[in-house]
């Protein structure tokens, strides 16, 4: 029979699948169907569940999408580490060459967490806060904009409340915050590898 033939075993052919073409079938197998890490999932961020949103907010949530699996998934002790933890057995001699890398690698741990500490609590109370100013204005589309009698053509009529301008006023300055924060992420990006 042909399957009895040194050819044809299980074994042989599994060395042969090696030599051509390595593990690279099964790593793509894997990383298309478990793994995923070509695919940022940025669903559950900042209130988006699924469908249409536009491309600025995507890639903001993306970038801290990506700062939150780093910290979860890869170094959840990022930021939290101490010039001790990086000493050991070091003599003094070789610890004054070493410590100034070491000082800007803790400063950029601490600006990691920093910014993953904001995003996870500090920004949602922030952006509650903000709209707990506008709670029980009326900002339905009847009271904003304004139907002229002949021409069908609705008018928009600004808010005159004090509570709305407040909230204007509170939301630019959030939305500079998130700005400067995703600078700050940009600017501490090449930390984020383990």
């Amino acid at each position: 029979m042909i399957w009895n033939k040194p050819f044809f075993r299980l074994s042989t052919i599994q060395q042969l699948w090696r030599k051509l073409w390595g593990w690279t079938p099964l790593y793509w197998l894997r990383c298309h169907t478990f793994t995923k890490y070509h695919i940022i999932d940025i669903r559950g961020q900042d209130g988006y569940d699924w469908g249409w949103i536009d491309r600025s907010h995507a890639m903001y949530l993306a970038c801290f999408t990506l700062l939150v699996d780093f910290v979860e998934k890869e170094d959840p002790t990022v930021g939290l580490r101490t010039e001790a933890d990086y000493r050991g057995d070091t003599s003094d001699d070789d610890w004054k060459f070493h410590k100034p890398s070491i000082d800007h690698q803790l400063a950029n741990e601490q600006e990691v967490r920093a910014l993953y500490d904001w995003w996870k609590t500090g920004r949602k109370a922030e952006r509650d806060a903000c709209d707990a100013i506008i709670d029980g204005l009326d900002l339905s589309f009847e009271k904003m904009f304004v139907k002229p009698d002949d021409s069908g053509l609705y008018t928009f009529q600004p808010c005159t409340d004090a509570r709305w301008t407040r909230w204007t006023a509170e939301h630019d300055r959030l939305e500079a915050k998130d700005e400067e924060m995703l600078m700050r992420l940009m600017k501490v990006r090449q930390c984020l590898w383990t």
